[in-house]
């Protein structure tokens, strides 16, 4: 979803797996709690973590509709809280076609913004 500038050594963001499909998590050793976006590499606590990898789809927990000041000329969009399998939530924009709905079946979409940056976003899975 971000244009976040953290990245990995080989230029990819820290929170997209190695072969670039998929987002990472990490799950904590001591309590197995999971978290999205994962601790960065560079971080004192990154010790104490694992990665995980997440699914292609998740189901959405909850959303909202973002309705610009109509001087900015954009459309209004949707953000939603996602829930994957392996029992993580992620946060993300919503590009499907229409309005989300509670429950909906959602697929991860890793491409860039416009800005040229990795971004990820959710968009409905048929």
């Amino acid at each position: 979803m971000t244009d976040n500038a953290d990245t990995t050594a080989t230029g990819r963001p820290y929170w997209q797996t190695p072969d670039g499909k998929h987002l990472a998590a990490c799950e904590e050793r001591a309590s197995r709690e999971r978290f999205f976006p994962p601790i960065p590499q560079g971080s004192p606590l990154h010790a104490r973590y694992e990665s995980i990898t997440l699914g292609d789809e998740a189901r959405i927990y909850s959303f909202t509709v973002i309705h610009p000041h109509p001087k900015s000329g954009k459309a209004p969009f949707a953000l939603v809280y996602a829930d994957f399998p392996e029992k993580v939530r992620v946060f993300g924009i919503y590009e499907g076609d229409g309005r989300p709905s509670i429950g909906e079946r959602v697929r991860v979409v890793i491409g860039a913004a416009e800005s040229g940056a990795p971004r990820y976003t959710f968009t409905a899975a048929r």
